[in-house]
């Protein structure tokens, strides 16, 4: 197959949005697309298309850059993100296949990019196997989901503590995050930037931001979701020694 690689255009974006429906069967519009790649909270990002000598895109790797906080010092962060591959082009699992060359080109862009950078990202089985096999993925282990249901708090150990609504905007989530990003464990900051971006405009999904009071004073704050009568929680930064049974 010959084909051609080579970093996606803003034109691009309306048939990235149509691979991503006929690869995942998951509809996502262009405004979608560009808050999760182009939103200003972001550190940047890199979109590498695969093309045929027609012009039409068969393939896709992206990575969003956020930024990261490890052991102490900041970091940019690279997710991998919607590696896509048309039906078409499939079937050449080989390091000259077309799935390697615009993967090696999503690597060698994010390397000339942030080469100091970490990058990781969530592939489904099948596709973390194929990625490994050409040398672009190391496991560090499996993901599991646990969901436990939380009955109603009445434990008197904490007879000062309250969940209050919080303002996405609020100053005092950068002054938590400044507090614990000595002792965080990982890999993101978490500061207002980057809940503004990843839940307060969040185009797919709504949140809504509690703040952890104990006392008057904010110790921590969570995110929930609500779907079918339940409150989820998404996400939190508050002490983990408070949270020991």
């Amino acid at each position: 197959m010959d084909y051609v690689i080579e970093n996606a255009s803003d034109e691009a974006i309306a048939s990235l949005c149509q691979l991503f429906k006929q690869v995942f069967h998951q509809d996502v519009t262009p405004e979608q697309w560009r808050w999760k790649y182009h939103d200003l909270a972001l550190a940047g990002h890199q979109n590498v298309i695969l093309r045929n000598q027609a012009g039409d895109i068969l393939g896709h790797g992206g990575a969003l850059i956020l930024h990261g906080w490890i052991a102490g010092t900041p970091v940019p962060v690279a997710q991998i993100c919607d590696v896509m591959l048309a039906p078409e082009a499939r079937g050449h699992a080989s390091h000259m296949g077309p799935y390697a060359a615009f993967m090696t080109g999503l690597f060698k862009a994010l390397q000339a990019h942030i080469p100091e950078g970490m990058y990781y990202g969530f592939p489904g089985k099948r596709p973390f196997h194929l990625g490994k096999r050409l040398g672009f993925y190391r496991g560090t282990g499996p993901i599991h989901e646990w969901r436990l249901p939380i009955p109603p708090a009445t434990s008197p150990r904490w007879p000062w503590w309250r969940l209050i609504d919080l303002s996405w905007d609020d100053p005092r989530i950068d002054r938590l995050w400044s507090r614990r990003e000595a002792t965080s464990n990982g890999i993101l900051v978490t500061d207002r930037r980057y809940l503004s971006w990843r839940y307060a405009r969040n185009p797919f999904h709504a949140y809504r931001l509690f703040g952890v009071q104990s006392g008057f004073q904010l110790v921590g704050w969570v995110i929930v979701s609500q779907s079918d009568g339940l409150l989820r929680c998404v996400d939190r930064l508050i002490d983990e020694q408070h949270l020991a049974i």
